[in-house]
């Protein structure tokens, strides 16, 4: 399974999922943008499972908007891997802590995970 989509809430991250042959996978104005004002959900029907992560509170959740008022990026964007959709990140400033980059097309498996504040992942 590959992450073809993602939603946050607060301080998790649900991923939709498709299967690893699926390379058409799309939305509602997906070749616009700022995705955040433009781009609707991946259809459904080319959502096969989901994974939840639960971030602890420590950490930051970043996106592709978290730097702008306006992103420059689509949907499209991050199906090309130009950006991660999401970034989980040590808080504070600078480039040099710590992160966790999800991108589209990443492998990943159903179920429900848990970053804690030393940037480990662990499924429960």
């Amino acid at each position: 399974m590959k992450i073809i989509d993602f939603a946050v809430y607060g301080n998790a991250v649900h991923f939709y999922l498709g299967e690893d042959d699926c390379n058409d996978y799309h939305g509602d104005d997906w070749d616009d943008a700022p995705y955040e004002h433009n781009a609707g959900t991946v259809y459904d029907d080319y959502v096969s499972d989901i994974a939840d992560l639960y971030v602890d509170i420590d950490l930051e959740i970043l996106t592709a908007e978290s730097f702008y008022i306006n992103s420059p990026f689509s949907k499209e964007d991050f199906k090309k891997r130009v950006t991660p959709c999401v970034v989980i990140a040590e808080s504070g400033w600078g480039d040099d802590r710590k992160s966790i980059k999800f991108y589209f097309n990443d492998k990943m498996e159903p179920g429900r995970y848990f970053v804690n504040k030393e940037m480990t992942v662990t499924a429960f």
